[in-house]
């Protein structure tokens, strides 16, 4: 998949694939007060190019979101997600 981010061109296809996560998306619902609705999940892939950008392609509903990550946003989320997965990735913690 293609994507143009900031003006600049995204490929999965040439880009090294990282992690997937599922991230809970709050929908809001026309029957409920505002602010309540239903939780969907979406699956979230994280890419890093060959220059070391870091992008997430999240699969939502009929559409698909792609996004820039920074390096500190990827191993929080990782990290919070998959510690040994953070180790093969960053290296060892203290």
């Amino acid at each position: 998949m293609k994507a143009i981010i900031d003006g600049k061109l995204y490929d999965t296809e040439k880009s090294e694939h990282v992690y997937t996560y599922a991230h809970k998306r709050t929908e809001p619902s026309l029957f409920l007060p505002n602010g309540v609705g239903w939780v969907a999940r979406n699956n979230v892939e994280i890419y890093k190019t060959k220059r070391g950008t870091y992008f997430e392609v999240e699969t939502y509903k009929d559409k698909i979101i792609t996004s820039i990550a920074t390096n500190q946003e990827v191993k929080q989320t990782i990290s919070e997600l998959n510690p040994d997965k953070f180790i093969e990735l960053f290296g060892d913690v203290e």
